[in-house]
């Protein structure tokens, strides 16, 4: 529905026929009978729609979609959505002319370290650089932590240099991160201006500081609520979110 007006009605369960009402859809098709076609994106890449506010909504919202994101890097490194394939990390840092930058934000996180560019297998990758002048791959050495960091960054350089991201999610983003680095990592995707959801077990980062009381939810079985609807408390800037929240104040049903 967009405005109140029904576009696209399929019941899967109970029948094969679809019942669609874009303008410029009118010769479509309508019997389906492959279970895993989306019905919406077979309107978008099948019909040339007719130019209406309506249509327009509904291409603005298929543009939004395939720019969304999904990472984690947990037991292995998945990802949905933005791009098709696997590449490799390092290689596409050095590719994009990233290496200084990554070194930055690196020791911006606490990991002084000097980087370099040295082929492996006739790839350019990256390595540490020491001060007796040896060089050691980066895969080699990296701490778990680490190699997520390689990987977040990977994905930050993509969200800050396009507007090819619309959403993000990253579950468990800090899984492998000290306290200090998760309130950096969500600085950082602040700075991009993209919309994003990040799941973590981590109470330290619930401060004022670096969020607002909204924009934490507590997530159970039953509910996903925000902090500023699980209170009758008032919510001010001073208070401690973290203490409040070890202290029961946002378990109100």
């Amino acid at each position: 529905m967009i405005d109140g007006q029904e576009l696209a009605i399929f019941d899967r369960l109970k029948d094969t026929q679809a019942r669609i009402y874009f303008e410029g859809a009118e010769s479509l098709k309508t019997k389906i009978d492959n279970p895993e076609l989306s019905v919406l994106k077979y309107v978008k890449n099948n019909t040339i729609l007719e130019k209406n506010d309506t249509n327009s909504a509904f291409l603005d919202f298929f543009s939004f979609i395939e720019k969304m994101l999904y990472f984690r890097s947990l037991q292995d490194n998945v990802y949905q959505g933005l791009h098709i394939g696997s590449e490799n990390i390092l290689e596409n840092i050095v590719k994009r002319k990233n290496l200084v930058d990554f070194e930055k934000f690196l020791n911006a996180a606490g990991i002084e370290c000097k980087l370099s560019v040295v082929k492996e297998m006739n790839r350019d990758t990256i390595a540490f650089s020491f001060h007796n002048g040896k060089k050691i791959a980066f895969h080699e050495i990296a701490s778990t932590g680490t190699n997520s960091l390689a990987l977040f960054y990977y994905w930050f350089q993509t969200i800050k240099e396009s507007s090819s991201v619309s959403f993000l999610f990253v579950d468990e983003f800090d899984a492998f991160y000290h306290h200090s680095l998760s309130a950096m990592a969500v600085e950082k995707l602040k700075e991009t201006g993209v919309q994003f959801i990040l799941t973590t077990h981590n109470t330290s980062i619930l401060t004022n500081d670096l969020l607002r009381p909204d924009c934490y939810f507590t997530m159970t079985k039953r509910q996903i609520r925000s902090f500023s609807n699980s209170t009758e408390k008032e919510l001010r800037e001073a208070h401690n979110i973290e203490k409040m929240y070890k202290a029961g104040t946002f378990n109100v049903e």
